[in-house]
């Protein structure tokens, strides 16, 4: 698909919302390092790329089999919470300001704007309130209680509360599971990779940008 014609007849736009329009990758991975020094275990980040995207069961599941962990998946979920807890009362949370340009460029008439995370509630309104971004959403889906991507659910939720069809909604993904999710709930699907995520599988993306400024023009 051509991204001249990506927005004809589309009546939502749908973001996620880690790595696409905050940057809270290097944010993660480090309380993941921080939580693995309980063990004295290392983790690179070119390892934690591969798992940017895919479920915090997933994630710990593959870094406890990775660095040779004696201890349950829910034993490093919990160490690496605390320090992700301690990372975040320090640190500002970082916008991918194209992502925050092309936000704020969507005619809120015309279309519906929501959010997808499969962070939390609260943690996503964290970020939200950080980055002053919450008042630009019209619906927010967070994967407290629904399956993780690349399962469907988050979106199909997402495509249900802005009262449009699969095909009428178009959703912006920074990663591979993201992007896999999306296309199974029928959605048209933008890829706008970012550093951490620059290696992974786009070739299920309808269209794919180097960043979301390339598409204001055509809403």
């Amino acid at each position: 698909m051509e991204a001249v014609n990506l927005f004809r007849g589309v009546r939502a736009i749908i973001f996620d919302l880690d790595g696409t329009l905050v940057l809270t990758d290097r944010l993660k991975y480090e309380s993941y390092r921080r939580a693995l020094l309980k063990w004295e275990k290392s983790l690179a980040f070119d390892f934690y790329k591969g798992l940017i995207g895919k479920s915090r069961r997933k994630t710990c599941e593959e870094i406890v089999a990775h660095v040779g962990l004696e201890v349950t998946w829910t034993d490093l979920a919990e160490a690496r919470e605390r320090e992700f807890q301690a990372l975040t009362a320090e640190a500002k949370v970082p916008v991918i300001r194209p992502a925050v340009r092309f936000l704020r460029a969507i005619p809120g008439a015309r279309y519906h704007r929501g959010l997808v995370s499969s962070a939390a509630m609260d943690r996503v309104e964290w970020a939200l309130d950080c980055t002053g971004l919450r008042d630009y959403f019209d619906t927010v889906v967070s994967g407290e209680r629904l399956p993780n991507k690349p399962a469907p659910d988050l979106y199909l939720g997402a495509i249900e509360m802005a009262s449009v069809s699969p095909w009428g909604a178009v959703v912006i993904e920074d990663s591979e599971p993201g992007v896999i999710g999306a296309v199974r709930a029928g959605a048209r699907v933008v890829a706008v990779p970012n550093e951490a995520t620059r290696g992974q599988d786009f070739s299920r993306a309808h269209v794919r940008v180097d960043s979301l400024d390339q598409l204001i023009p055509f809403l």
